[in-house]
């Protein structure tokens, strides 16, 4: 009998130690999979096109904690292919930047340029995307 009760302390003690283990992991991993989640490029393209106000980071999401993809000064243009307002309240526009040696595409937060729109197919009419 006191084998038995000895026995089944270990298990407990093991399987404590094994959950503890896996919830220490899954509470590790959370918050990099929410902001990789939250950093993401859209197949959607709207017409129109920023111009950059201020030096803005070009981003890999519509949020400040996403990743710079560059830097760009202002007064660059960027063509536009929608625009995103996230759960804080803040726009995001996501769009194309024409490069020298290749296009650079991601986000940039609307604070940082002024908006234009117009017809880029000549439809007669401007489509402007929510990503």
């Amino acid at each position: 009998m006191r084998k038995s009760l000895v026995a089944r302390g270990r298990r407990v003690t093991v399987l404590v130690a094994a959950t503890a283990t896996v919830f220490a992991g899954l509470v590790a991993a959370g918050p990099p999979a929410q902001a990789a989640a939250r950093c993401w490029s859209p197949s959607t393209n709207g017409e129109g096109y920023i111009i950059t106000t201020a030096p803005t980071d070009i981003q890999t999401g519509p949020y400040g904690a996403c990743d710079s993809v560059l830097v760009v000064a202002a007064n660059r243009k960027l063509w536009l292919w929608c625009r995103h307002v996230n759960e804080y309240g803040n726009t995001w526009l996501y769009g194309r930047l024409p490069g020298q040696s290749g296009d650079y595409y991601g986000w940039v937060y609307g604070g940082d340029a002024d908006y234009f729109y117009f017809d880029d197919n000549g439809d007669g009419y401007v489509d402007l995307r929510t990503c």
